[in-house]
C-alpha cells in the first residue's frame, strides 16, 4: 500500500486489496436467516389482514371490522391511533401525513367517518397551536385488545406466539393465564 506522508498526514488506501471483498461483502444470510425469515412471516400475516377470520360479535361490531379491513390506509391510520391511545397521546393529522405519506384529503376524509361512526374522538389542542388531535374511543380499544386475546386463543399462531414469546414474556403470560372462557366468540 502506498501511502503520501504531507504534514503528518496519511493519505491513501487504509483496507488492503485482499481484505476490501471480505469487509464490503454482505453478511452471511444464513447466520440471520431464522430472522429474516421470521419477519418475513410476519410481514406477510399483517398484509394478509383483509383474509383473517370474521370474529365480530355484532352489527355495529362487523361494520366497525369492514371498515377497517376496506383498505390498508384505513387500517394503517386505525392502528397507528390505537397504539397512540394506548400510550396516552393524542394524534395530529399532520402526524399521520408525516409518517406515512397518506394524501392529506384521504386523511381528512378517514377521520370524518370515524368521528361520524363514534370510533375517534377529537379535541382542541392547545400545545399544538389549537389544531385538533384524535384518539380512539373506549369501544375501539375493547375491541382491540379482545381481538388480540382472540386471536392467540383461538387463532393457534405459532408465528404470533413466537413473536409475543420473543418480545414480551408479561404479554405472553398474561394471556396465557387468562381463560379461555373468559374471551369468546
Amino acid at each position: 500500500m502506498n501511502f503520501n506522508i504531507r504534514n503528518n498526514q496519511k493519505s491513501g488506501t487504509s483496507i488492503e486489496k485482499d481484505n476490501r471483498n471480505h469487509i464490503l461483502a454482505p453478511p452471511n444470510y444464513m447466520q440471520n436467516r431464522e430472522y429474516i425469515v421470521s419477519a418475513y412471516e410476519m410481514e406477510l400475516d399483517i398484509l394478509n389482514y383483509k383474509n383473517f377470520k370474521n370474529y365480530t360479535q355484532d352489527v355495529k361490531h362487523n361494520r366497525q371490522v369492514n371498515y377497517f379491513r376496506s383498505s390498508l390506509q384505513k387500517r394503517i391510520i386505525g392502528c397507528h391511533l390505537i397504539k397512540e391511545t394506548l400510550n396516552g397521546n393524542w394524534t395530529l393529522q399532520s402526524e399521520i401525513f408525516d409518517i406515512y405519506q397518506i394524501t392529506r384529503s384521504l386523511i381528512s376524509k378517514i377521520f370524518k367517518e370515524c368521528i361520524e361512526e363514534g370510533w375517534f374522538i377529537s379535541k382542541i389542542c392547545y400545545d399544538h397551536q389549537q389544531q385538533k388531535c384524535y384518539k380512539v374511543s373506549n369501544e375501539l380499544i375493547e375491541r382491540s385488545v379482545n381481538y388480540n386475546y382472540w386471536k392467540y386463543l383461538n387463532a393457534n399462531n405459532s408465528k404470533f406466539i413466537k413473536f409475543v414469546k420473543n418480545y414480551n414474556n408479561f404479554l405472553l403470560n398474561t394471556i396465557s393465564c387468562s381463560k379461555k372462557n373468559d374471551i369468546s366468540y
